[in-house]
């Protein structure tokens, strides 16, 4: 598989485009791929964007789960449970519903060793007896142990991120609006000293900020934000992002559009370098697009067949002895996404940064695992 490097020598616009960066994407399949399938649902569920992590030395996922026709979602828990004679033999990924969080998108982060969870909260409106419309949302966070809500973020903001920079709290913003058809769309940085420091007050603070936007993104009617962030060696922070777009023809919420490629929503999988003190972004290189995958998996609309939506990585530490030594040990991930809003994706690829992954971070430790555990709960040994 060949990837564009992330490197600052090389010539790129102002800006980076979605064509321009699949332009330098890495061609052809990546076989090391597959769609994950889960036991214990209802017959109409289905499971997506979902966010790995470790546990006890075991692969777990948060997963979006809702009917395949609907976008009231609740989470899920999965882990890899052994085979039995009630899974005829073969091992299952089982679910268990974290009741109090009904969010979409789910998420995690270590915050000075406390587990932090969240997602996209939704209002609805059900104008006639079970139909439900979307009247608002926002980036809610929970503490993934005690399950008590710390903050709520501003209305209609997604992809609010935390990363812990160790003497304060790393906060990425995603403030997306659109006016005559055209979306507008950036990537914010600030710090906090204090979780309770998160209020909407002070995201939409960061958020307007033009000495806070993150530079290069993004183009002509293109959106996106940031998924997972992860510490490096000397203060650099990897980060997982994506980037859309749709054809400025139309959109897919447009009734009387065609159902054409040029229309469709197209989210790539994106990679990046981020340094919060120099402000420093190394060119983002795209990980992942829908072309890359051979699955012919049904999408939940036909406008969402193009949709890589990132979930994170998992980083496969070759053995068990290795953690104590050098950190390039590390040269390969389970990258877990989302696809087409109605199944989870796993492939394995190439380690995505320059800088080496900060082992010793405790943020980390939630997404590193032995390389031959990682593989084989997914199949892709």
């Amino acid at each position: 598989m060949k990837t564009f490097p992330l490197d600052s020598d090389t010539a790129y616009p102002e800006a980076w485009s979605y064509e321009f960066l699949a332009g330098k994407a890495m061609q052809g399949s990546v076989p090391r791929s597959c769609i994950m399938s889960f036991a214990g649902l209802k017959e109409d569920e289905t499971v997506y964007n979902p966010c790995p992590f470790v546990m006890n030395n075991e692969l777990c996922l948060l997963g979006r789960v809702e009917a395949f026709a609907s976008e009231i979602a609740h989470v899920h828990q999965f882990t890899k449970r052994p085979a039995s004679a009630e899974s005829s033999g073969e091992a299952s990924w089982h679910s268990k519903e974290l009741s109090f969080l009904h969010v979409q998108d789910p998420f995690l982060a270590c915050i000075h060793n406390q587990k932090i969870v969240g997602g996209v909260a939704l209002d609805f409106n059900e104008p006639f007896p079970g139909v439900y419309t979307i009247e608002n949302y926002r980036t809610s966070l929970y503490d993934f142990d005690t399950k008590e809500k710390i903050a709520d973020g501003p209305e209609g903001m997604k992809d609010i991120r935390l990363v812990d920079l160790n003497d304060c709290i790393g906060v990425f913003t995603r403030p997306r609006r659109e006016e005559e058809g055209v979306v507008h769309s950036s990537i914010q940085f600030s710090t906090v000293q204090s979780l309770n420091d998160i209020t909407p007050d002070l995201i939409d603070s960061i958020s307007i900020d033009p000495l806070k936007k993150l530079s290069g993104f993004f183009n002509h009617n293109e959106w996106g934000g940031v998924n997972a962030v992860y510490q490096l060696e000397d203060g650099w922070l990897g980060v997982l992002g994506h980037l859309a777009y749709y054809s400025e023809h139309g959109t897919p919420e447009s009734p009387d559009r065609a159902h054409t490629d040029e229309h469709m929503r197209k989210y790539a999988a994106i990679a990046f370098e981020f340094h919060p003190d120099t402000k420093q972004v190394t060119h983002p290189v795209i990980i992942l697009a829908r072309n890359h995958l051979a699955t012919e998996a049904k999408a939940k609309r036909e406008d969402l067949h193009n949709v890589i939506f990132p979930g994170g990585f998992v980083f496969l530490r070759l053995d068990e002895a290795s953690a104590k030594s050098a950190t390039s040990s590390i040269d390969e991930v389970l990258f877990f996404y989302g696809l087409g809003d109605a199944h989870v994706g796993v492939s394995a690829l190439p380690y995505p940064f320059h800088h080496v992954l900060d082992q010793a971070s405790s943020h980390n430790q939630l997404f590193i695992l032995d390389r031959d555990i990682a593989l084989g709960a997914v199949g892709l040994e």
